[in-house]
């Protein structure tokens, strides 16, 4: 193919028409990498199915390419780059509008199809462009506008998604493409191929079933989702197609790849350079993120859904997830840094007997983060120090806590817990922690639940965790993009969960609170019921929100905007009063700690979480200690 050499201005134009094709091309495999999470709660579909968004677009392009170089030089590579702009583009759109998840895998294979062409042309259009003494320039920048799009991609995308829907990580390309399509339709030359050349279609054909099994091996091995014998067979395939595709190459006139080139020592003596240059290359930025990894961790080790070194939580038919049994994990997260042990039953404590011994009175204890002791060492919180306490006291009779609390609970897991356990132990008090948000939790099922802790965003622990660099990014946002942010902005960037505790303090909250209320009465009614069918008593103790307790100088997420004392916004009593009128309907004690809590100092509450800090468990523990004794709970 004769060079084009326009003049000098207009090459580097041509270069940044053709680069920007390119950049598009390389930057969407991974955009959609940090938006995996969304999409799955988006689609409610496993992350098995939502990663073919990301393997449908790799697997194409890595099966096109060769056959796509071989199109160009038959129809001319202007038109056929044309072709891949218009493709890429209409994917891109396409994917934006998708209804269903596999709609979206179809149109990003379509999308793959215009990329492919992009990134097989690109580099071929740029050398015909430019001459000699320019090549090597040339074709440097093209190469770091690569190596900007795979590094940029996963950032640009986690930029989209803070602040716009997941469709803007395919609508973004649109106004890109339309610029690129008119910059080469006005810039580049059209080459035309000089003549009749035919195209390789066993060749084609056998190449991409090769390749296409190879890297469906390779993508079950690296998953663990495809099953042995089936990776087996796939590379036998690849085998098989590759030994024919060297023999029908030989006997073809106009072959796909000229089997001849590798005669040529200098040729492949490059090549496997060239190969082996990328391999250690691929491999040092892998290490130096590995490295980079590590250090963090080591500097300010924390987990990114805060549930530790390894995974502390699994699923539970019944209660929607539990610890995992007789476990001990170490949890890092924010202000967070503790240690939770988990008896037999994937409950935070000790292991007790289920007959009860002569002279033991039972306490049961059910709630949510409070009570299971988010934040602080399992041995720290308030029921085991509760059950010290009570011991201390020397009440008469020996006393035992059982905790069956679990971060995330809500009223619906309260009553199956005391139902489940309270006759199995024979208890003889049962205390219900509840929270002011247990109104929304009531609207809930186990699966929003599991959705929203975390179950379904994959794993993010160990060696996967730090090839995603997940843990790097959510140090940076917390401790380099947030405290930016919160500089610029003159306030903290109050957390989502955060704010909807604020939220349930808003009096136009109050419908949805109210009609929640008799979901909780229904609850609280089991758990009434249980109590009263084996002997025992049932309390309800409630914990109030930070922001009912603490100043907004002792909450780093407690923004100043908001003003709890504006009364026509707030009613800072709302979810008391609501539930002291639940409890009182029921002839149920209720408790409001909110008093207790409030004349503790410093503010008992995790700076940069929700619960409660060790000192703001023993107040709790002291409080509920007194308030047992005093009111004749233990005989």
């Amino acid at each position: 193919m004769p060079e084009v050499n326009p003049s000098n201005n207009r090459k580097w134009i041509i270069l940044l028409a053709i680069g920007m094709g390119v950049f598009l091309a390389t930057i969407d495999g991974g955009i959609v990498n940090i938006g995996l999470n969304t999409l799955v709660n988006e689609f409610d579909k496993p992350l098995v199915v939502i990663e073919w968004v990301v393997l449908a677009y790799m697997l194409t392009i890595s099966s096109l390419m060769l056959s796509i170089g071989r199109l160009g030089d038959m129809i001319g590579k202007k038109r056929l780059y044309l072709a891949g702009l218009a493709i890429f583009t209409t994917g891109s759109v396409l994917c934006g509008l998708s209804g269903t998840i596999y709609w979206l895998i179809a149109f990003r294979v379509l999308q793959a199809v215009g990329a492919s062409i992009l990134m097989a042309l690109g580099t071929a259009m740029v050398t015909e462009t430019f001459p000699d003494r320019e090549r090597g320039k040339a074709l440097g920048i093209l190469g770091t506008l690569v190596s900007i799009g795979i590094i940029a991609g996963p950032s640009i995308g986690g930029l989209i998604l803070e602040s716009l829907p997941w469709h803007w990580l395919f609508f973004v390309n649109l106004p890109v493409g339309i610029i690129g399509i008119i910059m080469v339709l006005r810039y580049v030359p059209d080459s035309r191929p000089g003549g009749k050349q035919r195209f390789d279609f066993p060749g084609a054909a056998l190449l991409f079933v090769g390749l296409s099994s190879l890297l469906f091996a390779l993508t079950g091995i690296q998953s663990g989702e495809i099953e042995n014998t089936l990776i087996l067979v796939l590379a036998g395939i690849f085998v098989i197609t590759l030994v024919v595709f060297i023999r029908v190459e030989k006997r073809s006139v106009e072959p796909m790849i000229d089997l001849s080139m590798f005669s040529n020592r200098m040729f492949s003596v490059n090549l496997v350079t060239g190969f082996l240059a990328f391999v250690v290359t691929a491999g040092t930025m892998i290490l130096l993120l590995l490295g980079a990894e590590l250090l963090v961790r080591r500097l300010d080790p924390q987990e990114v859904r805060g549930w530790g070194e390894r995974p502390a939580l699994e699923m539970d038919s019944q209660f929607g997830w539990k610890l995992i049994p007789s476990q001990t994990t170490r949890l890092r997260w924010l202000s967070y840094d503790y240690t939770v042990e988990a008896n037999s039953l994937g409950f935070p404590g000790p292991e007790y007997p289920e007959q009860k011994p002569e002279g033991v009175f039972r306490i049961l204890v059910t709630g949510d983060a409070f009570s299971s002791a988010e934040g602080v060492d399992t041995g720290l919180g308030w029921s085991r120090l509760l059950e010290s306490r009570l011991n201390e006291m020397a009440v008469g009779k020996k006393v035992e806590v059982l905790n069956f609390s679990m971060t995330g609970y809500g009223p619906n897991q309260y009553a199956e817990v005391v139902r489940e356990y309270a006759p199995r132990y024979q208890v003889d008090l049962v205390i219900v922690e509840v929270f002011v948000n247990d109104f929304q939790d009531a609207l809930w099922t186990n699966e929003d639940f599991q959705y929203n802790i975390g179950f379904y965003n994959g794993d993010s622990s160990g060696m996967s965790s730090i090839l995603k660099l997940e843990s790097l990014r959510a140090w940076t946002d917390l401790n380099i993009k947030q405290r930016l942010q919160e500089t610029l902005q003159g306030e903290p960037n109050a957390q989502g969960y955060f704010l909807g505790h604020v939220a349930t303090l808003e009096r136009s909250e109050l419908e949805t609170l109210n009609y929640a209320s008799d979901f909780v009465k229904e609850d609280l009614e089991q758990i009434q019921t249980t109590a009263e069918g084996i002997g025992a008593q049932a309390i309800l103790v409630m914990a109030p929100s930070s922001v009912q307790v603490c100043s907004a100088d002792a909450l780093a997420y407690y923004p100043r905007h908001i003003d709890l004392a504006d009364s026509t916004r707030f009613d800072v009593d709302q979810p008391q009063r609501l539930m002291t009128e639940l409890a009182g309907s029921l002839d149920l004690p209720l408790y409001d700690l909110r008093d207790t809590l409030s004349a503790s100092a410093p503010c008992p509450y995790q700076p940069r979480n929700r619960p409660w800090t060790i000192e703001g468990h023993q107040v709790v523990s002291e409080y509920l200690a007194d308030l047992l004794v005093q009111n004749a709970y233990i005989p």
